[in-house]
């Protein structure tokens, strides 16, 4: 990466992106809670609305006209100077793009998003889906508050993690910066993960265990694991619109355990994650958009 680096990853909008975020009724955005005494727990979440709610007023801003519900875990690191990550991705085209970058202003109906890194990622293990803000869901069940589960996963989420496709994953660093001293300069990413229905696998104690494929090995997030191993994860339920997120710590177990090497999604693994959830929530009917294969 130091070679690749520096031509892939701008601290700037090319002008394929300022082109792409405008056009998407949704996001995938990761944040860090410091609310917690002695604790910064990295969530994922999607902010969504009407396409045109992402505009790209220059080449290093990005301006969001919506913001993150009351009961959404990750809207607690939405604030003013924070560090947060972004991921446009369109499902039906098999396109996405990450920016990574700090919050300089939180508005009533939105925020501002400065650039410090921006850069494309490859199409593989995107499944095809088209997401749309304008069509009434089928569902009528109206949203519930959300259900705070501690580290364990009941039977809805382990349901839903065991049929799912699709997961986001944020993570972070405290990265010092070299122009001031000894100041604290933190890095947050956000990004996809895919493969066939079931590829996640729960084990005891409702660990993950989370096979890793070829990418397009930037390694941004696994590189932040080995810095930082805590993450935040996000499995949607795209028929109901049901949402659940993930906090907790991440470790590199040397294999895959005896009951999932014959598991057909662990086939081509190059590598394995075990994420060990310190904190659930479920948000029923939380996500308002349509997906369709």
């Amino acid at each position: 990466m130091a070679a690749i680096g520096p031509k892939a990853i701008l601290p700037r909008l090319a002008p394929q992106l300022r082109d792409f975020f405008p056009i998407l009724p949704f996001a995938i955005v990761g944040t860090v809670d410091d609310t917690e005494e002695g604790s910064a727990s990295p969530w994922v979440s999607v902010v969504h609305g009407p396409a045109g709610f992402i505009t790209c007023p220059d080449p290093t801003r990005l301006s969001l006209s919506a913001k993150l519900a009351y009961d959404d875990p990750a809207a607690a690191g939405v604030v003013e100077g924070a560090a947060v990550a972004l991921l446009g991705i369109c499902p039906h085209t098999r396109r996405r793009n990450r920016v990574n970058g700090r919050i300089e202003a939180v508005k009533g109906l939105g925020f501002e998003v400065s650039v410090a890194q921006a850069f494309g990622n490859c199409p593989r293990f995107i499944s095809p889906r088209r997401m749309d803000a304008d069509m009434p869901r089928a569902s009528e069940r109206s949203p519930a508050h959300s259900i705070v589960l501690s580290g364990s996963l009941d039977a809805a989420s382990r349901a839903l993690i065991s049929r799912s496709d699709t997961f986001f994953v944020s993570s972070f660093i405290e990265a010092r910066d070299a122009g001031a001293s000894d100041r604290a300069a933190r890095q947050v990413d956000v990004s996809h993960r895919g493969g066939e229905p079931g590829f996640v696998a729960i084990e005891r104690q409702d660990t993950l265990l989370i096979p890793d494929f070829a990418g397009n090995r930037y390694f941004n997030t696994l590189g932040n694991f080995v810095l930082n191993p805590v993450a935040g994860l996000l499995f949607i339920d795209f028929a109901t619109g049901d949402m659940l997120h993930l906090t907790g710590t991440v470790e590199f177990p040397a294999r895959a355990g005896p009951r999932w090497r014959g598991h057909p999604p662990f086939a081509e693994a190059e590598r394995f994650w075990r994420f060990t959830p310190r904190k659930t929530v479920m948000r029923r009917a939380a996500l308002p958009l349509v997906a369709t294969d």
